[in-house]
């Protein structure tokens, strides 16, 4: 027997046909982002998933300290955040509707860094952690069409 709790969660739910997850490609981009625009406008809560090429993990003296001032801080989690690129990116609005239901729009962005000098290789160095090549082997890329983005450092 279903408890109350279950129920309730049950009733803000809407059935997944009503809107699948959204591929963005470099094909559909533009037009995405216009509708994730509307979406998020709209929206009463959005949720934000990223993937980078790693996980930083800064020797202690990068880590932020208690002591340290706000701009330390932020210099040290840059970069921390700068050794890896990102790969996916994923943005989900939601709104709840005059009847209760809860409303997902969900948008799945697959990343490529791109060569912006043209020379045949990337400007800048890719770090990447052995788990996440074997996590993505184990799980593949679910978009083989990646958006290229230009790492800005």
């Amino acid at each position: 027997m279903a408890s109350v709790f279950q129920l309730r969660l049950r009733s803000l739910c809407t059935s997944s046909s009503k809107w699948r997850v959204k591929q963005v490609t470099t094909s559909n981009f533009e037009e995405s982002l216009q509708e994730l625009k509307t979406h998020i406008s709209s929206s009463d809560y959005v949720a934000v998933s990223m993937a980078k090429t790693g996980s930083p993990s800064p020797p202690s003296w990068l880590r932020p300290l208690p002591f340290d001032t706000a701009q330390t801080a932020y210099s040290k989690a840059c970069r921390a955040a700068h050794r890896f690129q990102l790969l996916h990116f994923a943005v989900c609005p939601f709104s709840v509707s005059s009847s209760d239901k809860l409303l997902a729009h969900p948008y799945n962005f697959v990343l490529f860094p791109r060569d912006e000098l043209k020379m045949g290789m990337p400007a800048y160095s890719f770090s990447c952690q052995t788990s996440l090549l074997a996590s993505m082997a184990r799980n593949p890329y679910p978009n083989r069409n990646p958006i290229p983005i230009t790492p800005i450092f």
